[in-house]
């Protein structure tokens, strides 16, 4: 799990700002692979007590391109937190799907 931050990139903005981000092909294999189980998890528990869920979309999505950036200000505080996520999934005839999707978090401090 700690691999993961191996895989973290930070670029200095001139405003003394900071960006991490994570590119997911940066990510190691068992990682995904662990992630893809905690949505399958997730999926059967909500399925099983009758619960809405975004995880039944995306737990047999193949992610082929996904980003995660997390902009720091210069006070150290996160400011905006952005999720960009593209792939593709199959449905019940095997026909695949495009899937899209963004996520930004915004915090005021």
């Amino acid at each position: 799990m700690l691999s993961v931050l191996n895989s973290l990139k930070v670029k200095e903005q001139e405003d003394k700002s900071a960006v991490l981000s994570l590119d997911f092909n940066d990510i190691p294999e068992e990682m995904k692979k662990m992630c893809h189980e905690k949505l399958l998890e997730k999926k059967m528990h909500h399925e099983k007590h009758g619960h809405q869920h975004l995880c039944k979309e995306f737990s047999n999505v193949e992610i082929l391109k996904g980003e995660l950036n997390i902009l720091i200000n210069k006070d150290k505080e996160v400011e905006k937190i952005t999720l960009a996520v593209e792939g593709t999934q199959k449905d019940d005839l095997n026909n695949p799907h495009d899937m899209n999707l963004q996520a930004e978090l915004r915090l005021a401090w």
